[in-house]
């Protein structure tokens, strides 16, 4: 037999029970409502409607802060951070220092972090990551731009190209001169090649291999066609052959005189010769 609730007119078995199985009370005959959850509020697995257990665990084993009853959380961490071994998340232990003895620096206990090196930048047996020792050197006495403590390369040259000696590569000086005192182009300190002459080709009393000046004239002051600078040859004659007074080789002017007058044509027998009566 069926019976009506007079509020909401719900008829219920001789066992108390709706069509649906439950109570008036909103339970079943295991003690269970609608959504699942006993009077204490678990449901048929044991856990409540935030999925915890009466021990306050959830199905996974951790309790509403995240961890299972050993105290660590599901990635292995305490309530300290730190797991079983004693790590935090970052791998370090309580003291500072990670599972291979180094700490947050990235340095052991001795101060050398993971490559061996020290604050410095140098490893126990003295050398930095380059390989040069605390006073600048490597194993074979260069620096790291290479030079020696000297400052020479391996080649022998300063930073500006010079040996001990004061030559560069090529053999000169720093004044462009070589261990013969010449430069380049094959002149010394005084301007002049090995033959002694300049670079416009003059010797030291200004004379080229010629022996003429930059004027043309040679040491005993005539040009190559053999004239002074006056004009004159060396017996005194100017490029028309005439002397300063303007007398030919023979003595005569242009006119045909010699110097006392007379001229060197002969009109007949009975005028002068060469300046003189032909008898």
């Amino acid at each position: 037999m069926l019976y009506k609730n007079n509020y909401n007119e719900i008829e219920y078995d001789q066992e108390g029970y709706d069509i649906d199985g439950y109570d008036q009370n909103g339970y079943d005959k295991d003690g269970y409502d609608r959504y699942g959850f006993n009077r204490d509020g678990y449901n048929r697995d044991g856990y409540d409607a935030e999925g915890y257990d009466r021990n306050g665990y959830d199905r996974y084993g951790y309790d509403r802060n995240g961890y299972d009853a050993d105290g660590y959380d599901i990635e292995g961490y305490d309530r300290n951070g730190y797991d079983i071994d004693g790590y935090d998340r970052d791998g370090f232990n309580d003291i500072g220092h990670d599972r291979d003895g180094f700490d947050r620096e990235g340095r052991d206990f001795l101060d050398f972090d993971k490559d061996d090196y020290d604050r410095e930048g140098y490893n126990s047996t003295g050398y930095d990551r380059y390989g040069f020792y605390r006073e600048g050197y490597d194993c074979y006495g260069y620096d790291q731009y290479g030079y020696d403590r000297d400052g020479y390369n391996q080649e022998g040259f300063n930073k500006y190209g010079y040996n001990k000696y004061g030559y560069d590569e090529d053999g000169y000086d720093i004044e462009g001169y070589d261990y013969y005192g010449y430069d380049v182009d094959g002149y010394d300190r005084n301007g002049y090649d090995k033959g002694g002459y300049n670079r416009n080709g003059y010797d030291a009393e200004g004379y080229d291999d010629e022996g003429y000046d930059p004027y043309g004239y040679d040491r005993d002051g005539f040009d190559r066609d053999g004239y002074n600078d006056e004009g004159y040859d060396a017996e005194g004659y100017n490029r028309k052959g005439r002397d300063i007074g303007g007398y030919d080789r023979e003595g005569y002017d242009k006119y045909g005189y010699n110097k006392k007058g007379y001229n060197r044509v002969v009109i007949n027998k009975n005028e002068l010769k060469n300046g003189k009566w032909k008898n």
